[in-house]
């Protein structure tokens, strides 16, 4: 079976699709790297827009400094745990791997670079929308891998919105079939990392990645044995959260409460859901979860 990645290679995405390139060496890797540089603007023209809407301006600044200081935090963390004393820039993928702009990543390029690989299964993780000429090309369809129980928590930043509202029953990972909702597809696996007292969503997000990992190559498996991705598809829709709907003082009131104890963290051992025929969809895999076993079923 042929496997074609498309991920960020992130240092949570990289690590699984390493565990899972390790038994199973893909046939490719597409990055999608950064939006081009905005057109260059004058000193002038950026002054009279600062002049027009000062409040705006320094808050779009601020939040984008702010987003990525929280994406580098966890970074660097994760780099720690999960590559002591490794090398894990893109460069160093061991594969075949091509870039390719954000903005264009169901455009040509990537469609000629996917039907030139001719995969029978793409996998996901750190990847923006794929348009259904992408994800409904290869042979076995496409997998992808979200940071959160979906359909409960969709999007972005779904490891921190479970901690702000209490629910550590939100706290894991999916592996879904990507169709044409948002983290809404058919489900094949979910989990749920074990947690500590003192866990925060650095810590859970490596954790999370060490679980996913032993998720995704079970799963990958199953379908190899299957011949094809069977899932079970919710019947919740849940929240779907923006990039941009966290902004700092949700990280100050959440980090407020866990001080004062209003909001903590009881633990928990780690969890697993496998899809079976046997169960039924739900919105969080819960009462799947009670019918199913937590072994790999492959």
């Amino acid at each position: 079976m042929k496997i074609l990645a498309i991920s960020s290679l992130g240092v949570n995405h990289r690590y699984v699709l390493e565990q899972l390139n390790s038994i199973r060496p893909f046939c490719g890797v597409i990055q999608p790297t950064g939006l081009p540089p905005a057109p260059p603007t004058s000193r002038f023209a950026r002054v009279c827009k600062l002049a027009r809407h000062p409040v705006a301006c320094l808050t779009h600044r601020i939040h984008n400094w702010y987003q990525d200081a929280l994406l580098r935090r966890i970074e660097q963390r994760a780099r720690q745990e999960l590559f002591p004393g490794s090398d894990v820039s893109p460069e160093t993928w061991p594969g075949p791997r091509v870039c390719i702009r954000r903005d264009e990543i169901n455009g040509a390029a990537a469609r000629e670079w996917i039907e030139t690989a001719q995969p029978d299964l793409i996998i996901t993780s750190g990847c923006p929308i794929l348009r259904p000429e992408l994800f409904q090309f290869p042979r076995l369809g496409t997998l992808n891998l979200h940071w959160g129980i979906s359909p409960a928590y969709r999007g972005e930043h779904t490891l921190f919105w479970p901690l702000y509202w209490g629910d550590p029953e939100g706290l894991g990972v999916t592996l879904h079939q990507i169709d044409n909702s948002i983290d809404c597809g058919p489900i094949l696996a979910q989990g749920w990392p074990e947690l500590s007292s003192d866990d925060d969503e650095a810590s859970i997000t490596i954790k999370s990645a060490r679980l996913a990992a032993k998720l995704l190559c079970c799963v990958v498996d199953r379908i190899e044995q299957a011949d094809g991705i069977h899932g079970l598809r919710p019947t919740e829709r849940g929240r779907l959260y923006r990039r941009r709907a966290r902004c700092w003082h949700h990280d100050a009131l959440l980090r407020g409460s866990r001080l004062t104890g209003f909001s903590s963290l009881s633990p928990r051992p780690v969890r697993e859901f496998h899809a079976l025929p046997a169960t039924r969809p739900t919105g969080r895999g819960e009462a799947a979860f009670s019918q199913a076993t937590s072994a790999c079923n492959g």
